[in-house]
């Protein structure tokens, strides 16, 4: 029987309760995104039924623990809700709620998180966050308009908040002119590259 060195059982003690988090984290993107091509797959998709035979999975940078940060989170209470310019140049009814604040490639980020007033309302999501967004890979890599997060409220531990940029995922808009889609605000733009989540749509 072949026995272990003691510095390679050393190494196996520290190694492993590094891989296993970051394999674990591996698998929730992954199910994410197949969550997502089944939803596109299925007739509630934002496809036409034409796109929708010849659809296989949606584009997107490869799941990485790089791209999950934990972020500074500040409570906002009661700001005046705002009126943001959509896609088809209507406006949708937000209330800015909080700011996440964040390191990344040696400088400050922050970001403006939102609750979406006219969708809390109709389906009575009260815990359920709005983070739109754009960034330097918008209009080569991903989608020119920007992306957006879903957060919840749940997922805020005393005041910090893990950020997944894996689960950006592209504005409906992107896939049919029938839907309506907030535009990401100019304070929400960041400086850096988000080479995670959903990329610019190829021929469908």
């Amino acid at each position: 029987m072949k026995s272990f060195s003691p510095i390679c059982l050393i190494l196996a003690l520290i190694i492993f309760p590094i891989l296993k988090p970051l394999h674990a984290q591996h698998l929730v993107c992954e199910a994410f995104w197949q969550k997502q091509d089944s939803l596109f797959a299925s007739p509630g998709s934002p496809l036409s039924a034409s796109d929708r035979s010849g659809f296989e999975k949606l584009e997107r940078f490869a799941c990485s623990s790089d791209w999950i940060i934990t972020a500074h989170y500040e409570s906002i209470m009661g700001e005046k809700p705002i009126y943001i310019s959509t896609s088809t140049r209507e406006t949708r009814r937000m209330q800015r709620v909080g700011v996440l604040r964040f390191e990344r490639d040696e400088m400050e980020h922050s970001l403006s998180v939102y609750k979406d007033l006219t969708m809390a309302r109709m389906k009575g999501e009260s815990k359920n966050l709005f983070l739109p967004f754009t960034d330097l890979s918008n209009g080569e890599e991903s989608y020119g308009g920007g992306r957006y997060l879903d957060l919840s409220s749940d997922e805020i531990f005393g005041d910090s908040l893990e950020l997944d940029f894996n689960r950006a995922y592209n504005p409906w808009c992107v896939y049919s002119d029938s839907y309506s889609c907030p535009i990401p605000p100019d304070d929400n733009h960041l400086k850096i590259r988000v080479e995670a989540g959903a990329k610019m749509p190829g021929k469908l």
